[in-house]
């Protein structure tokens, strides 16, 4: 059995309409074509809107994960916008010239 718990990020709570972890986890185990949110059980989206979790078995666990896309990098937004060019350090010479390579360098 998998423990888990979820709970809203600070940036996140001043959102309009609320975020609401009971109803994103419901609508993510909607999703399933197989029944996932028969599997879940009883013990699953409990607690309350901002914090929720549940105990569950690994395979539905894993099966919700990847429903909710935990894990996955974000689908880039293609603005057909020219690619940026990328903007290396500068390399700064320093107007030094005695640096402790030159001292025990000389014999």
């Amino acid at each position: 059995m998998v423990n888990f718990s979820c709970r809203i990020a600070r940036c996140a709570r001043s959102r309009e309409p609320p975020v609401n972890i009971i109803e994103t986890l419901k609508a993510a185990a909607a999703l399933s074509t197989d029944g996932l949110g028969d599997r879940l059980g009883e013990s699953f989206a409990r607690g309350h809107k901002e914090a929720s979790g549940g105990v569950v078995t690994v395979e539905a666990f894993e099966e919700l994960m990847k429903l909710l896309k935990v894990g996955e990098k974000p689908e880039k937004k293609d603005d057909n916008k020219s690619p940026k060019a990328k903007k290396g350090k500068t390399l700064v010479r320093s107007p030094q010239k005695n640096k402790i390579a030159n001292y025990f360098g000389k014999t």
